[in-house]
């Protein structure tokens, strides 16, 4: 699925992710109901989106906020993934940083044309991740988007249960955020 083209068989791809997915949920909801609270971090980052309406306000890089940059030999790049050419600036041999610019919101144009504002799903994803858009393009993107959707539905599919474990079992949205889902924080990983 991480290619350069789009997913040739995306039909198949999404009924084994669907039906994976499916499955965990179900192991996840049944060790829920013991009181046991699984630390899958993508899982309980996303139950923390859903029960508290929280919205992400950008990529889950945040690469547009323009607030961390990766270095590698003597290049500043937006994210360390992107290509050589897609370097935003360089430390010269005195050691000061030169930008090429300070608003990496074009990094994020793509979502116009994919239409993340009006995706009902765009305050958990906050639009794809910039390094695929550069590098695979709308197609792929379009079929990452629908994914993701594919993803949060099959969540949500379990959310009346999960919220009554978590009731039953005194378990917070805090209990959720201790136990994997700050992790996510420190990940390159996007939804």
């Amino acid at each position: 699925a991480e290619g350069v083209r789009p997913m040739s068989d995306l039909c198949g791809y999404f009924r084994r992710y669907e039906a994976e997915l499916g499955a965990i949920m179900e192991h996840y909801v049944k060790e829920l109901a013991k009181g046991r609270l699984l630390s899958i971090i993508h899982i309980n980052e996303l139950l923390l989106y859903l029960l508290t309406g929280k919205c992400r306000g950008g990529t889950a890089c945040g690469v547009e906020a323009a607030a961390n940059f990766d270095l590698l030999g003597g290049k500043v790049y937006a994210c360390a993934d992107f290509p050589a050419e897609a370097s935003v600036g360089e430390i010269a041999p005195d050691g000061l940083l030169s930008l090429r610019g300070s608003d990496l919101r074009q990094l994020v144009a793509y979502k116009e044309e994919l239409g993340c504002q009006w995706c009902g799903i765009h305050a958990y994803c906050g639009g794809r991740c910039p390094v695929q858009a550069y590098i695979g393009g709308l197609a792929q993107l379009q079929q990452y988007c629908t994914l993701m959707r594919l993803h949060v539905g099959v969540v949500q599919e379990y959310l009346p249960e999960i919220v009554s474990h978590l009731d039953k079992h005194h378990l917070s949205c805090q209990s959720l955020y201790d136990r994997s889902a700050y992790l996510c924080q420190f990940t390159d990983v996007t939804p």
